[in-house]
């Protein structure tokens, strides 16, 4: 049996998603006669910092004890079967993993590693603009919803300032995503013609670092 080989990073699930990998799948599977590497990556070919990056590695002509994997600046834990593994990503730009084993060579693929994109911020349901006086008092808090790459991966909100213009200005600083016993009042003081903003939004990202927040930006209620 020749060696082939086929390694797939997707960020995203499913695993096998995509007639790119299909088709890449039957080339693995019939061309047997020269030793060949097939690749079949996600468009954007990055790998996140501080998330479980899903990896699947196919190797064929090489027993399964004798494939060599090393890394740079990843590392990488099995996932259920032979094939499957997440990558953990440190504070690098790039990310190495090279192939070997048996009668194959070397191979090295090089991805990407940039930080978690920002995440969308919501106040119930919205984003901001006109909102009913008793669906605003019904919120709890803020959010910030990660929309992007299909990881199971949540954003920590640290704080933010609630700015409330009706009657007299007022401003109240809430820690954490939930409101305050304090802002909870002020929250349900709302009436139509009031308008309420939720500005110096700090949250805190997977891979980001410990103390490293970031400032996002702010939504502008009017209570109808």
């Amino acid at each position: 049996m020749k060696n082939q080989l086929l390694f797939q990073l997707k960020s995203g699930l499913p695993w096998f998603g995509g007639g790119v990998l299909l088709a890449a799948l039957l080339a693995f599977t019939v061309y047997e006669e020269t030793p060949a590497c097939a690749i079949a990556l996600d468009s954007t070919n990055v790998m996140y910092r501080g998330i479980d990056n899903p990896v699947v590695i196919l190797v064929r002509g090489v027993p399964e004890e004798h494939i060599n994997i090393k890394t740079e600046g990843i590392t990488l834990k099995k996932a259920g079967n032979s094939m499957h593994y997440t990558a953990r990503a440190s504070a690098v730009d790039e990310a190495k993993i090279t192939i070997s084993g048996g009668d194959l060579k070397p191979t090295e693929f090089k991805f990407r590693v940039k930080k978690m994109p920002d995440p969308e911020m919501y106040l119930g349901k919205r984003r901001g603009g006109a909102i009913l006086v008793g669906e605003f008092i019904r919120t709890s808090g803020i959010s910030a919803i990660i929309t992007c790459c299909g990881f199971d991966a949540r954003a920590e909100v640290v704080s933010y300032d609630v700015i409330y213009k009706g009657s007299k200005e007022e401003t109240l600083k809430n820690n954490g995503a939930r409101y305050s016993t304090e802002v909870k009042q002020l929250i349900d003081r709302a009436k139509p013609g009031d308008t309420y903003k939720f500005d110096n939004i700090l949250i805190r990202m997977p891979g980001d670092g410990d103390k490293e927040t970031r400032d996002m930006d702010a939504m502008v209620f009017k209570i109808e």
